[in-house]
């Protein structure tokens, strides 16, 4: 299984999300983790529409910041038992069975600030404990905002 994460810092303008989703098509994957995606209520209907295959959508409460989405491609077994939201879209949980095997997927966009970000990890390491129907298999991704050395960033801000 080929699985990709991306953050796309915003995928709100139907040409960017076009280009996005068959970027992330060609590149292979069976289950794309995205970040940042700035989707909210109103915009999932638009964001369903463009993939192709299966996806969900965690839903921010701000048109101009967080957002996740889990994407399947087209004609991939799986069966999608529930999803849960946390953190206004700051975290998407589905708990599902993949080619037979129970599996829980988390897509997690952490917040930008330390101090933010590591309440965040504590609140939501629980929240996941109670949320994976199968603690045994769960595959986690997403943009956890955690930089090793200052080269790992890719913007001049230092939080």
């Amino acid at each position: 299984m080929c699985l990709l994460t991306l953050n796309v810092r915003g995928i709100c303008n139907s040409d960017k999300r076009k280009k996005v989703y068959m970027w992330c098509e060609n590149q292979g994957a069976d289950v794309v983790f995205l970040q940042e995606t700035h989707c909210t209520k109103q915009r999932v209907s638009k964001f369903t529409s463009t993939w192709k295959g299966t996806s969900f959508h965690g839903i921010s409460d701000s048109p101009f910041s967080k957002g996740v989405s889990i994407l399947f491609k087209e004609n991939i077994d799986v069966n999608v038992l529930d999803h849960l939201e946390y953190g206004e879209g700051r975290v998407l949980l589905l708990n599902l069975e993949m080619n037979g095997k129970g599996t829980t997927l988390v897509n997690i966009y952490a917040p930008n600030s330390v101090q933010n970000r590591c309440i965040f990890f504590e609140n939501v390491q629980q929240w996941i404990a109670d949320s994976a129907k199968y603690l045994e298999n769960v595959i986690m991704a997403g943009d956890f905002n955690c930089c090793l050395t200052d080269m790992d960033r890719n913007t001049k801000t230092h939080l």
